[in-house]
C-alpha cells in the first residue's frame, strides 16, 4: 500500500461501521430478515479488513495524523485521528472481536426482533470505539467515549420489556456516563492549559505539576469508572443482562478497555505516586473481583467478575514501568481472545440448555463436544497455561513485578500470585461444572451449538494459541508504544528465549516458576472446591454474628465450606458497595425533582432570571479556566 493511502484507509476502518450502521438501521424496521445480519457481518469483516491492512503496511511511522474539518473561529481541529503503534493494537482488536461477535450472531439472534436495531447498535459501537482509540485529539477521545457509553446503554437494555434488563441498563448508563463526564473537565483542562486540544501536545507539555495532577485526577475517574475499577466495578456484572455477544463484545473485550487504552496513552504522564494509586486500585479490583468470581454459581456473572478482575491485572501490570505497561498490554491482547471465547461459550451452553445456572449444569461435554473444547482451552488461557497466550501476559507481568521501576512495588508480587491461585480456581471450577461429570436430568436434549457459532469459537480459541506460541510479533509492535520497555525474543517460539532489557536475569526464570505453582495451586484448589461432598450453606446464614445475611446468588455447588471460609471476610467491604450509593442517589434524585417540578410553573420572567444567572456562572468557570 502506498504511504500516501494509509490516512485514507484509516478514516475509511473508522467510519465504515458507523456509515453503514444507518441503513441497517433503517431497513431493520421494514424487516426482520436474516440479510440483515449477513451484510452487517460484511461491514465488520471490511471493517477488519482495513485494520489488518493498516498493521500489514505500518512501517515504522510515528503518527499520521488527518485533520478534515475545524471549528471557527477557535481554530480547534475536529476529526483528527492519528496512526501509531497503540491505536493499531487496539484498532485490530476491536475490529477482530468486533467481526467475530456480529457473526455469532447471525445464529444467537435469529429469532429474535429487533435485528436492524441490534445491528446498527454492533457496528455503531464498533465505530465508537475505533474512533476513541485513533483520536488525536481530546474532543474526538469524548465524542469516541460517549458513542460506546451510550451503545452499552441501548444494547444491556435490548430487551427493553423486561424490567429487569431497563434496571440494569439503567446502572450501567451511571456507573459509566456520570463519572465518565470527568473526561469533559480533563478536555476542558487541557485546552485552557496548553491551548491545544492535542493529546501528544499534551504529553510533551511543560504544564505547573498542580495541573498536571489535577488532569491526571480526572483522567483517573473516568478510566476506573469505565474499566470497571474499584469502586465503580459493580456495573458490569449488571450490564450481563444483554445479549451474550454484548457481553463478549463491549463488555469483555473492548468497551472496557477504554480505560486501559486512556492509561496506555497517557503513561508517560503516570510517573512516581500515580504508579502506586494504579497499583492500589488495580491489585484492590483483582483480589475482591477474583473472590466473587469463585463464589458465583451463574457462568455469565463468573465470567463478569473474572473480567474485572483481568483488568485489575492490567492496571496492576501499567504501575510496575515500562515492562509493566507491555505485559499489561499482552494481557489485554490475551484477554480479548480467551474471554470473548468463553463468553460466547457461555452463550452457546444458554443457547443449547436454557440455563448457565452452575448447579444444573454438568456434563454438556458428550452434548456439545466443539464448544466443551473451545471453552476448555480458552479456560487454560486464562489461568495461564503455557503455551497459551495467558502464560505469556502473566509470565511477563510477574517478571515486571519481581523488577518494578519504583522500588516498593515488589510487595504486590503477592497480590499477582494470589490472583493467579484465585483465576485458575475460579475459571477451572466453571468450566468443570458445565462441561465434565455426570449430565443432569432434563439435559439430555442438549446438543451442540450451530455451526456459525462453533466455528467462532474455533477462531478465538485458534487466536489463544498463536497469540501465545508467536508472541513475539504483537511484542514488538506494543515495545514501539511510547513509554514501553524493550523485550527481545531470539526464537520463533517465544518460550524458547526471552531477555528484558534493564531485568534482573533471574526474574523471568523466576517469574515462570511463580506463575507455574500458582497455576497447581488453583488446580488444587478447584479439585477441593468442586469434589468434596456437597454441603448446602444456608442463604439466611449471618456474618460474623452481625444479623448481615448473605446476598442472594451466595450458594455454591460444591466445596461450600472451604469457599465460604476463604472469601467470607470480603462480605465485609459491602459498606462499600457502590450499588448502595447508586440507590442512595436514586431517592434523592426523586425528592430533588419533585421539588424542581414546583419551579416549572409556567413563569417566564423566572426562566429568564434562571437561565441569566446559569451564563454569568459559566462566563465566570471560562474566565477562571481560561486565566491559569
Amino acid at each position: 500500500m502506498d504511504v500516501s493511502l494509509i490516512p485514507y484507509a484509516l478514516l475509511a476502518m473508522i467510519f465504515t461501521p458507523i456509515i453503514f450502521s444507518v441503513p441497517i438501521l433503517l431497513v431493520g424496521r421494514l424487516t426482520n430478515s436474516k440479510v440483515i445480519g449477513y451484510f452487517s457481518s460484511i461491514i465488520a469483516l471490511v471493517t477488519l479488513g482495513l485494520a489488518s491492512l493498516l498493521i500489514v503496511f505500518y512501517s515504522g511511522l510515528i503518527s499520521v495524523t488527518v485533520s478534515s474539518i475545524t471549528l471557527a473561529p477557535y481554530d480547534i481541529p475536529l476529526f483528527t485521528f492519528t496512526l501509531d503503534p497503540l491505536t493499531l493494537l487496539f484498532s485490530f482488536v476491536v475490529s477482530f472481536m468486533g467481526f467475530i461477535t456480529i457473526w455469532y450472531s447471525n445464529s444467537y439472534m435469529q429469532k429474535e426482533g429487533g435485528q436492524g436495531r441490534y445491528y446498527f447498535l454492533m457496528l455503531l459501537f464498533v465505530g465508537g470505539m475505533l474512533m476513541l482509540v485513533g483520536a488525536a485529539n481530546v474532543l474526538v477521545l469524548y465524542a469516541g467515549w460517549e458513542i460506546v457509553g451510550i451503545c452499552s446503554f441501548l444494547l444491556v437494555g435490548f430487551w427493553f420489556k423486561e424490567a429487569t434488563r431497563n434496571e440494569a441498563a439503567k446502572k450501567v448508563f451511571f456507573f459509566t456516563h456520570m463519572p465518565g463526564e470527568v473526561l469533559l473537565l480533563f478536555g476542558v483542562g487541557t485546552y485552557a492549559w496548553t491551548g491545544s486540544g492535542s493529546i501528544h501536545n499534551l504529553l510533551t507539555f511543560n504544564l505547573p505539576e498542580w495541573q498536571v495532577s489535577m488532569l491526571i485526577i480526572f483522567a483517573l475517574v473516568a478510566m476506573f469508572s469505565k474499566s470497571a475499577q474499584f469502586p465503580f466495578f459493580s456495573w458490569l456484572p449488571s450490564a450481563m443482562q444483554g445479549p451474550t455477544p454484548v457481553s463478549a463484545l463491549l463488555h469483555s473485550a473492548t468497551m472496557v478497555n477504554a480505560g486501559v487504552y486512556l492509561a496506555a496513552r497517557l503513561f508517560p504522564m503516570l510517573t512516581g505516586n500515580w504508579l502506586w494509586v494504579l497499583a492500589i486500585v488495580g491489585g484492590f479490583t483483582l483480589i475482591l473481583a477474583a473472590t466473587t468470581a469463585i463464589r458465583s454459581n451463574d457462568l455469565k456473572e463468573v465470567l463478569a467478575y473474572s473480567t474485572i478482575s483481568n483488568l485489575g491485572y492490567m492496571f496492576l501490570a501499567f504501575s510496575f514501568g515500562p515492562i509493566g505497561l507491555v505485559a499489561g498490554l499482552m494481557q489485554f491482547l490475551a484477554h480479548a481472545f480467551f474471554k470473548c471465547c468463553l463468553f460466547l461459550g457461555a452463550g452457546a451452553v444458554d443457547h443449547a440448555a436454557n440455563t448457565i445456572d452452575l448447579n444444573q449444569l454438568g456434563g454438556l461435554s458428550k452434548r456439545m463436544p466443539y464448544t466443551a473444547a473451545s471453552f476448555t482451552i480458552a479456560a487454560l488461557a486464562l489461568a495461564g497455561v503455557p503455551p497459551l497466550c495467558g502464560f505469556v501476559s502473566k509470565w511477563l507481568i510477574y517478571t515486571s513485578s519481581i523488577s518494578p521501576s519504583i522500588a516498593g512495588l515488589q510487595i504486590f508480587v503477592i497480590l499477582v500470585l494470589i490472583g493467579s491461585v484465585l483465576s485458575a480456581g475460579y475459571i477451572l471450577r466453571a468450566a468443570h461444572s458445565v462441561f465434565y461429570g455426570q449430565l443432569p436430568e432434563g439435559l439430555e436434549a442438549a446438543h451442540e451449538a450451530p455451526r456459525t457459532m462453533v466455528t467462532a469459537q474455533a477462531i478465538l480459541v485458534a487466536g489463544c494459541v498463536l497469540v501465545g506460541v508467536f508472541a513475539q510479533y504483537p511484542i514488538s509492535l506494543i515495545m514501539q508504544v511510547p513509554g514501553a520497555g524493550m523485550v527481545t525474543t531470539q526464537s520463533t517460539v517465544i518460550l524458547t528465549n526471552i531477555e528484558i532489557a534493564g531485568v534482573a536475569s533471574f526474574a523471568p526464570t523466576l517469574a515462570a516458576v511463580l506463575l507455574l505453582l500458582a497455576i497447581a495451586a488453583g488446580v488444587l484448589l478447584n479439585e477441593y472446591a468442586t469434589r468434596r461432598p456437597h454441603t448446602a450453606v444456608s442463604p439466611s446464614r449471618e456474618l460474623f454474628g452481625s444479623g448481615d445475611k448473605l446476598p442472594q446468588g451466595y450458594e455454591y455447588s460444591s466445596g461450600k465450606h472451604f469457599l465460604y471460609q476463604v472469601t467470607m471476610p470480603f462480605e465485609r467491604l459491602k459498606v462499600l458497595n457502590p450499588d448502595l450509593i447508586y440507590a442512595d442517589l436514586g431517592r434523592d434524585a426523586e425528592l430533588v425533582s419533585k421539588r424542581l417540578r414546583k419551579a416549572h410553573n409556567g413563569n417566564v420572567i423566572r426562566y429568564a432570571i434562571w437561565i441569566f444567572t446559569w451564563l454569568i456562572l459559566a462566563g465566570v468557570v471560562f474566565l477562571v479556566f481560561g486565566g491559569l
